[in-house]
């Protein structure tokens, strides 16, 4: 079929299967969110949350051994609560 919106990213997206939630935290707040990965790139991560994200926010992805920081760009991509971040 007809593709429903053309991509404008600049960095091909990997879909992301199999992966179980995490928590992103808001840096200006401390709020931890849930949320699950959906999609990855070199450039940034498409996440799903219960919770709307503000854009500009600064966000912060722990892992086992260092810290991410993600940063929802304005006028971002926001459909059925998914989510695209961009690293910072």
């Amino acid at each position: 079929g007809v593709p429903l919106f053309q991509e404008k990213r600049l960095v091909p997206r990997k879909k992301l299967t199999g992966l179980l939630p995490g928590r992103i935290t808001v840096k200006e707040t401390g709020e931890q969110i849930d949320c699950k990965p959906f999609d990855i790139s070199k450039s940034g991560l498409g996440i799903i949350t219960v919770s709307s994200l503000d854009e500009g926010s600064i966000l912060t992805l722990k892992t086992h051994d260092q810290e991410i920081s993600l940063q929802v760009p304005e006028k971002s991509q926001i459909l059925e609560n998914k989510t695209y971040i961009d690293m910072v």
